[in-house]
């Protein structure tokens, strides 16, 4: 399978799943462009990779995760105290 086959069977659900867990448009979009761009760059080794939609998800999941840390990092910075993090991820 070709990296632009599985970017385009994929896209959507992996925008979704991360429009689901943040809530925000733009971060779902900023997140899932991520998410695609550290595939290609892992190259062979993802087209390669056993389970390559799986991959994808777990990216999305850490970079999502990322996401949270930096955005609770900012509320802290600005002295606002908001458990923004979901319960489950």
């Amino acid at each position: 399978m070709e990296f632009e086959e599985i970017c385009r069977e994929n896209y959507a659900r992996i925008y979704n799943y991360i429009l689901a867990k943040t809530g925000k448009k733009e971060a779902a979009e900023d997140i899932a462009q991520d998410v695609f761009l550290i595939a290609l760059r892992k190259g062979d080794a993802f087209l390669h990779h056993e389970k390559p939609v799986a991959f994808l998800y777990v990216t999305a999941r850490n970079l999502i995760l990322e996401y949270y840390k930096k955005t609770k990092a900012s509320f802290r910075q600005t002295g606002i105290s908001q458990n923004i993090c979901p319960t489950t991820l």
